[in-house]
This record gives structure tokens, C-alpha cells and sequence, in this order.
């Protein structure tokens, strides 16, 4: 709904200077993975500030996709109701009320860099998952739950099992707004070593005309194996947007049934993947991985010694594109290695090799406060530029912006943290179901920073007026005060 023309004395709305760039440009960005992978090991999830620093400078050095490590094998970095239901916890009690998945996509999306989540741990498990589920156990020899290396594995062929995890990647595709889910060595897999449960032993017979295997290395009961884990990742694929990319890390051993039960080159032939990600010194030196050189990319261990030469390397070698495993050593010392890789090879900056337009994931538009009446004051303030109102006075303030690109764009509103603020603040929200009033929780200091409005359908290069303030704070000694408001263009939304 169109509302009536805003009250500014002049108008201070911005458009993103990314967003006009990434135009102009469209033809000339060339199609890199410029990823890292970012978990908790790496210690920027303490706080939104950490997580918001450290994305800026992987923005600034122009990587272009962030695989954040969403399941750990024990708890999942969102608040999800399927973890809820089978493990008794929606996320890392660890994180208090925060939703870290959600602040990462914020100043992701806020800074142009894809959200790829990645299920680092997959089909292995600590803690309340075979606690609860003991049936979901892999088995070894013995009857045992299955350890390989230290990790407990859950039984990957076990319809169940299979639904929790299918559950979890379509609760994520179909709740946020990401751009891509990420499997790794463990995801999907299942050691050869890993004992046949009865029923997995009858549909093998029945595939396999009445034969059982003859031991755990048979190859044919191991391709059969595979393939259940090839038929998984499909129902996965099946169930994400196409827009959204597939993005594989296997354990690297060469092409067909690994020793972990996972046929890359079946996943790439059958067209379940945007991309496999492969260790570095594994590249070229087989047919396969020349053939299929547009769709691998290296695995690799920052370091600020060969990370350069091996990406010089790589690039002779035709392969377009990296995931460093972990931003630590990226962003040691003012984020050295990564401002280095800025100078050279990623001097130009590259659209994900997934997508075929530049501004895929814009950054938000800006929209700046317009005062309609009322004596505002600018106090200094961390962060962005506010506008304030003292105790008892009144006043209006509007916000508009004019977008490139007609859609749904979800709106978050700058809150001061540093001032002495009411307990609320009254917003007014143009919906499509008209004005809607949207009141903030302000007094707690968690509840400062950017906080989420709702979302805004705006119409393609208009003037729209997506927001209203009335002052209204009568307590004493605290005061009325708005800033900016950023609104991410949302895909999902608006496909």
C-alpha cells in the first residue's frame, strides 16, 4: 500500500552505491568461489559485533561466500523447531537468546556475501541425538556404536535418521533467506566399516538378485550403499529453491564409492551440485578432476606463507575458485592475509560461478530519517547518525526510499545503544495489509543495535514511503531517538 507523501523538509534517501555498481559492471566480474568456511572454533561468534567485523573485512578483501558451520553434532546454530522435537533443545543453550544464524545472515547480506550454511558434522553425532535415538547408531563389527577417528557416527541409511537431517535442510531453506546449502566429508556418508542392519541387507538382496555381500569392502554392496546416499542427496536437491546452490565437500579419494560411501562424480554427472569442493593437491592430478575443472574448487588451510603461490597455482590450472577452512588466520593481525589476497588474486571483485547476474545479493538499501515536525537534535552517538527528542516533546519523523528492484525487503531499524531510551518505541510499518504499528522493545541493551521492523513490498523505481515515528516518551530523563533503516532485498519472498 502506497502511503500518503512523506512530511520531509528534504529527502536524505540513498541508494545502494553497490547496487548501481554491480550494473555497470555485470559484464566485466568474473565467476569465482571466493569462500570461507566460519564456525565456532573460529571465535567470532561471542557477540553480533565479532560477527559483524570479522564479515566486513572478508567483504572488504572481496571473498564472496560465508559457509557458516550450522549443525556441530550436537545443536543447531538457529532456533529450530525440528532440533527441538528430536534432540529437546532448539540450539546451543551456550548462545542465551541470540539466534546466530540470523545475525551472520544480517551483516552478511548487509555487507554483499552469499550465506552458504554447512553441515560440518553431518551424519555424526555428540551428545542427545543417539542418546535419544540409540537406534539411529551406526554399528562397527562388534554391535557397537560405530567411532571412526573419535566420532560417533549415525546410521546414514536409516530412514529416520535420513528425515531429521532432510527435515532440518528444508526447515532452513524455506525459513531464511539463504543462498545455498553446503554438505562436507560427513554429510552425506557412511564408513564402509559400518555394520548392514537387517532391513538394509534385505533391499540390498533384492537389488542385487539374492546375493548377500561378502564383506564390508564388497564393491558392489559398497556402490549399493553409495547410491542410497546419492538417492538422499536427490530428495535433498529435490527440495531446494534452484536458485539455491549445492555446494559439496567429500572426502577426497577419487572419483566413485569412497571408502566413506560418497560418489562425487555420480553427484556431479546426475546434476545434484553447483560444486564440489576438493582438498587443493588433489586437483588435476587425475582425468576426472580435468575433465570436470568449471565445477571443482580447492579445499584450503589458510596460511600466510603458500596461500598466495597455491592459489597462483590453481588458477594456471584453470580452477576457478577456493573455501579456506576458517577465517582465523585470515583475519589475524588486521586481517593481514585477507587484505593481502585483496591486492592479489581478487584485485577484481567475482560473482559466485553459481549465478548468472552480478548483485545476486545486493547490499541494502538506506533509508535515512526525514523530519516531519518536532525539534530534533543530532547527539553524538555510536554507530550510525541519530535524531533525538528530549523528555516530553513532540515530534515526526518519516522514512522513504526509492528502489531499483520491485520486491519484498524485510526492514531493520537502528537503535542507539549508547542513550538513555524508554522502554519502547512505536513504529508505523506500510504492509500490504496497510499501516501496521510495530512496537520495539528497547529498554534492554540486547534489544539495541539493528532490530527487525517487518517487511515492505516496494514497487520498482518509486518513491515510497516505508516507515513512521511519532515521538511519544514521557518518562523522565529519557529520551526519543531514531536513525536510519536498512531493507535487505529478500529472494525468497519475492520469487
Amino acid at each position: 500500500m502506497q502511503l500518503a507523501p512523506a512530511l520531509a523538509l528534504c529527502s536524505l534517501t540513498s541508494v545502494s552505491a553497490f547496487a548501481q555498481e554491480s550494473r555497470l559492471l555485470a559484464q566485466q566480474s568474473p565467476k569465482e568461489l571466493r569462500g570461507v568456511r566460519i564456525s565456532a572454533a573460529d571465535g567470532i561468534f561471542g557477540s553480533r559485533e565479532q560477527i559483524s567485523k570479522a564479515l566486513e573485512a572478508l567483504a572488504d578483501a572481496r571473498f564472496n561466500v560465508v559457509f557458516p558451520c550450522v549443525w556441530d553434532g550436537a545443536y543447531t546454530l538457529w532456533r529450530s523447531p525440528t532440533a527441538k522435537e528430536v534432540l529437546g533443545a532448539e540450539c546451543d543453550p551456550a548462545l542465551g537468546e541470540r539466534d546466530v544464524l540470523s545475525e551472520i545472515l544480517f551483516e552478511a547480506h548487509r555487507f554483499g556475501l552469499e550465506v552458504v550454511p554447512f553441515f560440518e558434522a553431518g551424519f555424526t553425532a555428540r551428545g542427545a541425538l543417539l542418546e535419544k535415538h540409540p537406534d539411529w547408531a551406526a554399528l562397527g563389527k562388534d554391535g557397537k556404536p560405530l567411532s571412526v577417528g573419535g566420532e560417533t557416527w549415525v546410521d546414514a541409511l536409516n530412514p529416520d535418521a535420513q528425515q531429521f537431517f532432510l527435515s532440518l535442510v528444508l526447515e532452513l531453506a524455506r525459513g531464511f533467506d539463504i543462498d545455498g546449502i553446503a554438505g562436507s566429508e560427513r554429510f552425506p556418508a557412511l564408513p564402509i566399516e559400518a555394520n548392514a542392519r537387517p532391513a538394509q541387507l534385505e533391499l540390498y538382496k533384492k537389488a542385487s538378485g539374492g546375493a548377500s555381500p561378502k564383506d564390508a569392502k564388497d564393491s558392489q554392496w559398497c556402490a549399493w550403499r553409495a547410491l542410497q546416499l546419492s538417492e538422499f542427496l536427490g530428495r535433498m536437491r529435490g527440495g531446494l529453491r534452484s536458485s539455491l546452490a549445492l555446494v559439496m565437500a567429500p572426502r577426497a579419494i577419487g572419483p566413485g564409492a569412497s571408502e566413506w560411501s560418497q560418489d562425487y562424480a555420480g553427484w556431479s554427472e546426475r546434476g545434484f551440485v553447483q560444486a564440489l569442493v576438493l582438498p587443493a593437491a588433489q586437483l588435476g592430478t587425475d582425468e576426472w578432476t580435468k575433465k570436470h575443472a568449471e565445477q571443482l574448487f580447492a579445499g584450503l588451510t589458510a596460511s600466510g606463507g603458500t596461500t598466495k603461490a597455491t592459489l597462483a597455482t590453481l588458477r594456471t590450472q584453470k580452477f576457478a575458485g577456493e573455501v579456506f577452512a576458517g577465517c582465523r588466520a585470515l583475519l589475524d593481525n588486521n586481517a593481514a592475509l585477507a587484505r593481502s589476497l585483496a591486492d592479489e588474486p581478487y584485485a577484481v571483485a567475482a560473482i559466485p560461478p553459481w549465478r548468472t547476474e552480478e548483485g545476486w545479493r545486493p547490499k541494502p538499501l538506506e533509508a535515512r530519517p526525514q523530519a516531519g515536525s518536532g525539534r530534533w537534535t543530532f547527539p553524538a552517538s555510536d554507530g550510525p547518525l541519530v535524531m533525538a527528542l528530549d523528555t516530553g516533546l513532540k515530534g515526526e519523523v518519516s522514512w522513504s526510499v526509492r528502489a531499483r528492484v520491485a520486491g519484498v525487503y524485510e526492514v531493520y531499524a537502528w537503535v542507539p545503544p549508547n542513550m538513555n531510551l524508554g522502554e519502547t518505541a512505536q513504529y508505523q510499518l506500510a504492509t500490504k495489509r496497510g499501516l501496521q504499528t510495530i512496537q520495539l522493545k528497547i529498554g534492554p541493551m540486547a534489544n539495541r543495535g539493528w532490530q527487525k521492523l517487518g517487511a515492505v513490498n516496494l514497487p520498482e523505481n518509486e518513491e515510497f514511503e516505508v516507515a513512521r515515528f511519532e515521538a511519544t516518551e514521557k518518562a523522565p530523563l529519557k529520551s526519543s531517538a531514531i536513525g536510519p533503516l536498512l531493507l535487505f532485498y529478500d529472494r525468497q519472498a519475492s520469487r
